[in-house]
């Protein structure tokens, strides 16, 4: 049996700096930042808000939309992590309401790869790499190259081309400008293309090369 392994590295968007997205727990809850109860003399405090919802409700029989600052508690996303919000993204519904484009692009077996794939990224959530069969990281990295149709009909997605727009691939939906770096996230260290070293970054300066080229020329007794 074949295996690709993916560091589980923090990831890094088109900026440099880490991608970063709302903190989930392990019941794929979004945490925030302590919510703390608004009522004088309650000491309740939450990082989920159906609990400070709840606890509005029931210990002071208010409705649960009260006027509290409540911020999402951010962190900065692995390999695995952005593999698990993928698939997440990926199994949303697709309603009038709320449409979800990915869900229009599915196969025959991307139920069983993205369960298998799902199983292993979240095993491996806080280890130092994330192991997958080769037909389970060849299906990751073929859906995000998969194109998302401009629209839902034909005439509109005729008018689309006209407009000059054209299909974006997953990556591109989801990760933007991020999207190359997501991919090489999310590429065993093997295949990564080689970063291109700054100015500063490399061994010798120019200067430093051409005063070298010229002393080599000069004869031995005349040093």
């Amino acid at each position: 049996m074949s295996w690709i392994t993916v560091p589980n590295e923090i990831v890094t968007g088109f900026t440099g700096k880490p991608i970063r997205a709302q903190k989930l727990n392990d019941d794929l809850e979004y945490v925030f930042k302590p919510i703390k109860c608004p009522s004088a003399g309650c000491e309740f405090s939450t990082t989920l808000l159906r609990d400070f919802q709840e606890h509005r409700v029931e210990e002071h029989g208010m409705d649960s939309e009260a006027n509290v600052p409540i911020e999402p508690e951010m962190e900065d996303r692995n390999a695995a992590w952005l593999i698990l919000e993928t698939l997440l993204t990926f199994n949303r519904p697709d309603t009038s309401q709320r449409p979800n484009l990915l869900r229009r692009v599915q196969k025959g077996n991307d139920s069983h790869l993205s369960a298998e794939i799902w199983r292993r990224a979240w095993n491996n959530r806080n280890s130092k790499e994330v192991k997958l069969k080769k037909e389970q990281y060849d299906w990751l990295h073929q859906f995000l190259d998969r194109k998302i149709p401009l629209a839902a009909t034909p005439n509109e997605t005729r008018e689309k081309k006209e407009q000059g727009e054209e299909p974006q691939t997953i990556a591109m939906y989801l990760f933007g400008l991020s999207e190359d770096t997501v991919r090489q996230g999310l590429t065993t260290l093997p295949e990564r293309r080689r970063r291109e070293l700054e100015p500063e970054d490399e061994p010798t300066s120019k200067l430093e090369d051409e005063l070298t080229s010229e002393e080599e020329l000069v004869p031995v007794e005349e040093r």
